[in-house]
């Protein structure tokens, strides 16, 4: 998906949300309140403040990557006690993201990073009064986030790389907006946008001691998501 294409989605999203103004009814009245949803992630992801230990200059290759994940959660719907609030515990896994850098003087050397992600989030939504089977929310999310560098080392004077996998926990938040589609009794059909800072990213330090670290680990989502509620 390119980034114009991810871009529209969002703006839509957005419009459905301040569209979404008419009269409130709790479309779970007669469920439970619980609810299982799975999500598919496709980011528009960036890493920044990237720094490096060595004597040599740093030069950023790559530092931006569309990048898929899937997660699943599961959920309590306040509305079936009259409140329009969701509360969730949700689990993702992003793929890889390419971040690659190279160190030019010194044991020149350039760092090809296939960085990859989990994490476990907190999540809170406020739902807007449904029109028409859409229902606007807003929300914000907050845990723990473990980046997973898998490097290659790869000398620029052509000797044998050097591979290793470094692992950095973050705390991570998000802040989310979107909309829920009810398709069926029991299934909704969800579109959103998320914000999330992922926390920092780490690797090494390597045979010649270089330590390469990147303060920022960002990512725009366009999420997709399938819901059953009981």
């Amino acid at each position: 998906m390119s980034i114009r294409n991810l871009r529209g989605v969002v703006l839509g999203a957005v419009l459905m949300i301040l569209a979404g103004t008419g009269g409130y009814s709790a479309m779970a009245r007669d469920r439970t309140g619980d609810y299982l949803v799975f999500r598919g992630i496709g980011g528009y992801s960036l890493v920044d403040d990237v720094t490096q230990t060595s004597s040599g200059t740093l030069q950023i290759r790559n530092d931006k990557d569309i990048v898929g994940g899937m997660a699943l959660a599961a959920g309590y719907d306040w509305a079936a006690k009259g409140v329009p609030i969701r509360t969730e515990l949700e689990y993702h896994h992003r793929f890889r993201m390419d971040f690659d850098t190279r160190v030019v003087g010194g044991t020149a050397a350039g760092f090809e990073n296939q960085l990859k992600t989990d994490a476990l989030l907190a999540n809170i939504y406020y739902d807007f009064k449904p029109r028409g089977g859409f229902k606007p929310y807003l929300g914000a999310g907050m845990g723990w986030v473990r980046n997973t560098s898998e490097v290659d080392r790869v000398p620029l004077a052509g000797t044998s790389k050097e591979e290793r996998s470094d692992t950095k926990d973050n705390l991570g938040w998000s802040v989310m907006a979107g909309v829920m589609y009810h398709i069926s009794e029991g299934w909704q059909f969800e579109v959103g946008y998320r914000f999330i800072d992922l926390g920092k990213v780490k690797s090494g330090p390597f045979q010649d001691t270089t330590i390469m670290t990147a303060d920022s680990y960002v990512s725009h989502d366009l999420i997709l998501g399938l819901v059953y509620r009981f």
